[in-house]
């Protein structure tokens, strides 16, 4: 057989085996010639003797299945068939009444012949037979059909056409990352210049990403991913379990209601325990769009009046709770001593003056001091008015060596300092270091002299020969001590006065 008689799909191959042997494509050859005949050798090629010989012979199929044919469509397809091949039974003529039937391939031969079902199922299982012109499994060439190509499906991110996009949310969303999409043709971050709420026209995709058209533009487009979450967190507090809140009711006429967290949902939240309606109470639930200003409760002292007594939360004054290793004993609290406190807000280290006490019960509610550090506002203080409150206290101690070296160069400057600057202040005075330890056992002893000035008095320890001379005028920082052996004036003027 001649080669140019072959199908031109074989007289391809035929040529690829001449060029493999050396010899260039002819198809006035015979298929049989051998290689010196500037054809090839059959059983020096990869499909082997048998194989050409077939075809030699006019069988194909062997070849059809190693090297198929290549088609137009493939399996699976969905099509619309435009024209009816000629056949044995129908003859050739346009495919009418059928002409625009939608299709499946669902089997194709050789020669290109498709076969078609009506149908195919989630399964992608092919049924129902094609009845054309009181034909049953009619068979079709590429001519006859045309391949309906459909837009693949969407992820539109559980958003709709329609939906409402409020204003505040897109301008926002813009400038979240690069989720817009306008006129300069690129994803960007920006916020988009919108006056008022808008709608999702369509969707499209941009880029391998899923947009949506903003309404009432010409080409601004938004990320559609991550969106929908977006909207519907953007004006709800971000609330934690177990931590207090308040927030203004409008069904309690919207009056301030507390709560507890104690489970958070899309569109309401639920607390464990709560006071609405000024009553405290267990387990309720409530509405985001119900509840405005909703904002964290960090003081609790607002709460105290509606807690039960044996409430976890029910603040204690300090002065019953002095079993805390934070909270030094009120009763150990001395005159002119200097203390550091700390509360939820501020903190301060001062000098102790006297207490503010109950009238009726005499129960300490707070003390005075003479002067201070108020280390949350970095200021010093001398003129007090209001005592310190023991409730809501959290530390109350004794202040150390550098705290009490910081208040009393303040005190002796008249104004704050910076720690650091105040303590090397304090240690160029050549200052006796500060121990009010010293003080506190000195004024223990018995007085042995008073002098006519009131301030001035000698003590003295049991079983020593050593004298103290202490002159003190409103508190231990204004204190002075001169050690002297004995009281006579010409040992005075000897002595050494130690100052603090």
């Amino acid at each position: 057989m001649l080669i140019k008689d072959l199908p031109i799909e074989i007289q391809e191959i035929v040529f690829q085996k001449q060029q493999e042997q050396g010899n260039e494509p002819n198809a006035e050859l015979e298929l049989e010639f051998c290689k010196k005949e500037c054809n090839f050798n059959w059983d020096q090629t990869i499909e082997g003797h048998d194989f050409w010989e077939d075809i030699n012979d006019g069988y194909f199929d062997d070849f059809y299945k190693k090297y198929p044919k290549k088609t137009k469509f493939k399996l699976g397809d969905k099509v619309k068939i435009i024209n009816r091949h000629p056949d044995n039974t129908t003859g050739s003529r346009p495919f009418d009444k059928q002409s625009g039937m939608i299709a499946y391939i669902c089997q194709y031969f050789n020669d290109c012949f498709y076969e078609l079902r009506s149908n195919k199922d989630d399964s992608g299982n092919y049924y129902g037979l094609l009845e054309i012109n009181n034909q049953s499994n009619s068979c079709f060439k590429d001519g006859d059909l045309e391949l309906i190509v459909e837009e693949p499906e969407i992820n539109i991110y559980g958003l709709e056409v329609g939906d409402k996009l409020p204003q505040k949310v897109i301008r926002e969303w813009g400038n979240q990352g690069l989720n817009y999409y306008g006129s300069s043709k690129i994803w960007e971050k920006r916020i988009g210049q919108f006056i008022n709420d808008r709608t999702i026209e369509h969707f499209k995709i941009i880029d391998e990403i899923v947009a949506f058209k903003v309404s009432d533009t010409t080409s601004v487009y938004l990320k559609a991913e991550g969106f929908k979450e977006f909207m519907d967190n953007f004006d709800k507090p971000k609330l934690q379990v177990n931590k207090w809140y308040k927030w203004f009711w409008k069904l309690n006429y919207s009056k301030i209601t507390y709560g507890k967290i104690d489970s958070i949902g899309f569109d309401c939240f639920t607390v464990s325990e709560g006071i609405h309606y000024n009553n405290y109470s267990k387990i309720n639930g409530y509405y985001f769009n119900d509840c405005e200003n909703i904002e964290l409760l960090t003081d609790l002292s607002e709460i105290q009046q509606y807690l039960p007594e044996d409430h976890p939360d029910k603040i204690i004054p300090i002065s019953k709770t002095l079993k805390n290793p934070l909270i030094k004993d009120f009763n150990e609290l001395e005159e002119g001593g200097i203390y550091y406190t700390k509360f939820s807000k501020s903190e301060f280290i001062f000098e102790f003056s006297c207490y503010d006490l109950d009238n009726d019960s005499g129960e300490i509610l707070g003390f005075y001091d003479s002067c201070g550090l108020d280390l949350s506002k970095d200021t010093f203080y001398d003129d007090v008015y209001e005592p310190l409150s023991v409730y809501n206290m959290i530390v109350l101690r004794d202040a150390t060596e550098d705290e009490k070296k910081w208040l009393i160069t303040c005190k002796k400057e008249n104004t704050y300092i910076e720690k650091s600057v105040a303590i090397q202040k304090y240690d160029s005075y050549n200052m006796y270091p500060f121990d009010s330890s010293i003080i506190y056992q000195i004024n223990k002893f018995p007085i042995i002299y008073k002098d006519k000035n009131i301030s001035d008095f000698y003590r003295k320890p049991k079983n020593e020969n050593q004298f103290f001379k202490i002159k003190t005028k409103n508190s231990l920082l204004d204190t002075s001590i001169e050690k002297v052996p004995t009281i006579t004036t010409e040992l005075k003027q000897k002595s050494k006065t130690i100052k603090f």
